[in-house]
């Protein structure tokens, strides 16, 4: 079954209302200040089932204070229906209704001449006709059919109808997106259902017991019925007129202009880039931060547009903007939008968006312009390649990226140059590259700088990179460099780096005496300061050892200075432990400084050693054996 959505547009008391009721037996001015002054105030919706499927009417205000409610209204539609008085023919908002479609991103539609029955000589409908025509010359309703009708007598209603029904049948099927939004035009109450929020579903489906976000607050809620052109669904379709019966949140929590969204979809956000035509009937051209109001399906937010690549733009001109906005605002790629002044209150352009989340420009140039040209019309895999190239080593998650350039279905990463760092971080694979190539130096110039350093502390690595690198993308950067880069014990070195090779002769018979002196001292070793003799190269020589697992570096912690141990005296300590710890009932210190013939000063950093290795556990002032050594 196919659906359209048409919007009923045109100026004040030409009938629009009149030629809905008459069409779908609907009376669309529903509140009593309607009815009691014969003028629309706010949105009206009826509907039509015909053989080829299902038509809603949105009847929109035609009196100029009311241009906010009818952009609301006409935000979505995918047919205008402009309706032009035969007794008046075109008037103020006939213009400006017929602007706002174009500027919305309506193409198709079709012209009622209503109130036929106010002019019927042949030659005077001749005359008023040429004259449409030529107001409507290089417009999208150029070639749309003009239809003379009247609501009292019934001329016309069924041609009427017929072209409705072509409309439809030639009518596009809505683009499937993977999430759904909702502008909220009314949101109020029944007894016992609860709080009720209504609007034109756009870019997905709504089912029941979906978990829905309400933006831009962010609270969340759950459907617990739908209904459309009142009868219960289980699912709504894009275009739909949709009422959504909300649980979990209160009517006073929402309001007119929020947008009900699927969860996790949709941010907030303060700057958009788009592409911004200024309509031709603008006194002025628009300056650089020029104060506006931006309308956006029910949504209307005061912002300040910033051409780039120029100072201005004159009437009739097409440009790329930033603009920066005065509140939080949900919007997706691709959604068209509307610009008014606020003083005088006319609309001067309107566009769509080509970024929701784009950088603060700090400079114009041409490769900003190029990089929004392709966010605004390039394909798919264009869109997606560019904005993941602009957020650079932050990097972003396939899905969520995907949404935010307006992409259908997700993109086989397979056959783009695109680095997948963990199930939902991807880079762009020029980025990744030029991450490897800046890790590489990093490791080659600590070597250069630190010869006898066995590698670069893994971390000391990581703040080399960018600081937005996130540790997925960290270590899917290191084990795409294992052919270049081994890892091993915190350090990363280039693959066969051996310090050995780096110390001169005099360096080897250093090393040779500081081991020596440590490997004598057993567990009694001496002091640091007086191996290394506040000698730079020693000290050097000292940490290479260190890092060879030669010298354990302990802490005295009743003194606070280092006590450093050879690797031979702690290997000689398992058979002694095993022995003395198996079956006893647990040791204190001095039972250690006893059986190893050595001091609190070093018995306690060695016998908190083994605890941190698991060899010994502790139990108060007790110590027992477990045997086992978390790094062998």
């Amino acid at each position: 079954m196919k659906h359209m959505t048409v919007g009923v547009a045109g100026h004040i008391d030409h009938g629009k209302t009149a030629l809905v009721r008459a069409l779908t037996g609907t009376e669309t001015d529903r509140l009593p200040e309607e009815k009691a002054r014969g003028m629309t105030i706010v949105l009206g919706f009826a509907h039509l089932s015909l053989p080829g499927g299902e038509i809603d009417f949105i009847d929109v205000p035609g009196h100029e204070k009311f241009v906010k409610t009818m952009i609301a209204g006409a935000t979505g539609i995918d047919t205008a229906l402009l309706v032009i008085a035969a007794n008046e023919r075109i008037k103020p908002q006939t213009v400006e209704h017929l602007a706002l479609m174009s500027l919305l991103g309506v193409k198709r539609g079709i012209v009622a001449v209503t109130k036929s029955d106010l002019v019927l000589d042949a030659a005077e409908r001749g005359l008023i006709a040429d004259e449409l025509r030529q107001f409507l010359a290089n417009t999208f309703l150029a070639d749309a059919p003009l239809l003379w009708v009247s609501a009292q007598t019934g001329e016309g209603m069924d041609r009427l109808q017929d072209a409705l029904e072509r409309e439809l049948g030639e009518a596009d099927a809505p683009v499937s997106y993977p999430y759904f939004s909702l502008p909220i035009d009314r949101v109020f109450t029944l007894a016992g259902q609860g709080t009720i929020v209504t609007g034109t579903l756009r870019r997905g489906l709504l089912s029941t017991g979906q978990t829905v976000e309400i933006l831009p607050g962010g609270l969340q809620a759950e459907v617990r019925s739908l209904q459309v052109h009142g009868q219960p669904v289980t699912t709504a379709l894009p275009g739909w007129r949709t009422a959504v019966n909300l649980r979990g949140v209160k009517k006073d929590e929402l309001t007119h202009g929020d947008t009900l969204a699927t969860v996790g979809v949709l941010r907030p956000t303060r700057i958009i880039d788009a592409e911004l035509s200024l309509l031709s009937s603008a006194a002025k051209p628009l300056k650089r931060g020029a104060a506006v109001v931006l309308h956006h399906g029910t949504v209307e937010v005061p912002a300040r547009v910033y051409p780039l690549g120029q100072s201005e733009i004159a009437p009739g001109e097409t440009c790329f903007v930033q603009m920066r906005l005065g509140a939080d605002t949900a919007i997706a790629w691709g959604e068209p939008f509307v610009l008014r002044l606020l003083s005088p209150a006319e609309t001067i352009g309107g566009g769509t968006i080509a970024d929701p989340y784009p950088l603060k420009h700090t400079r114009d140039d041409d490769a900003l312009t190029g990089r929004i040209e392709t966010l605004a019309h390039g394909t798919e895999a264009e869109r997606f390649l560019t904005k993941l190239l602009e957020v650079g080593a932050a990097g972003r998650d396939q899905k969520q990226l995907g949404i935010d350039v307006g992409l259908r279905e997700s993109l086989a990463l397979d056959t783009l140059p695109v680095a997948a760092c963990s199930p939902s971080l991807i880079l762009h694979r020029d980025i990744f590259e030029a991450l490897a190539e800046q890790a590489i130096s990093a490791v080659r110039q600590f070597h250069a700088k630190h010869p006898t350093r066995r590698g670069m502390p893994s971390e000391e690595l990581r703040r080399t990179l960018p600081p937005m690198l996130k540790p997925a993308a960290y270590t899917a950067l290191l084990d795409a460099l294992t052919l270049t880069l081994e890892t091993a014990g915190g350090l990363v070195r280039t693959a066969g780096y051996s310090p050995e090779a780096a110390l001169s002769s005099i360096e080897r018979e250093i090393v040779r005496e500081i081991e020596d002196a440590f490997r004598e001292g057993g567990l009694k070793p001496p002091e640091l300061d007086a191996v290394l003799k506040r000698d730079r190269r020693r000290k050097t020589l000292y940490h290479y050892l260190v890092e060879a697992g030669t010298l354990l570096a302990l802490t005295d912690p009743t003194g606070g200075r280092p006590v450093v141990f050879h690797r031979s005296a702690i290997d000689a300590l398992g058979p002694v432990l095993q022995s003395a710890l198996r079956d006893s009932e647990g040791l204190r210190v001095s039972d250690f400084n006893q059986l190893l013939n050595t001091t609190r000063k070093f018995s306690i950093p060695l016998l908190e050693c083994l605890d941190s290795l698991g060899v010994t556990r502790r139990d108060g002032d007790l110590r027992f054996w477990n045997g086992i050594s978390k790094n062998g």
